[in-house]
């Protein structure tokens, strides 16, 4: 098997993780019930799932607003606690949440 073949096999489950992602996010959405208020903060969650390259590069860290990786350090492992800890997350931090192709979420 080629390079390539090898990174293909990798990523073939990115659309699972993607999907999974975007139900917790529309959830979560979809659970807020302030959309109407004119002076209201809804919830924000913005993620970037990139390849496992060196992103340091092109991000920052917004001072504590860091994903608590000891509460949740991978997607795949229970979409329940992923939930939860999207939801705290959503109101209580800012900035983009980064997830590498395997499902990593990094701090």
């Amino acid at each position: 098997m080629d390079e390539l073949d090898q990174v293909l096999k990798k990523y073939a489950t990115s659309q699972d993780l993607m999907d999974q992602i975007r139900y917790v996010a529309e959830t979560l959405s979809m659970e807020f019930e302030r959309w109407d208020d004119r002076y209201v903060s809804g919830p924000s969650l913005y993620f970037l799932v990139v390849a496992e390259t060196d992103f340091e590069e092109y991000t920052d860290p917004l001072g504590e607003n860091i994903w608590p990786t000891d509460r949740c350090k991978i997607v795949h492992d229970s979409l329940e606690r992923f939930r939860r800890v999207a939801e705290d997350v959503e109101f209580r931090r800012d900035g983009a949440i980064i997830v590498t192709g395997d499902g990593t979420i990094q701090r």
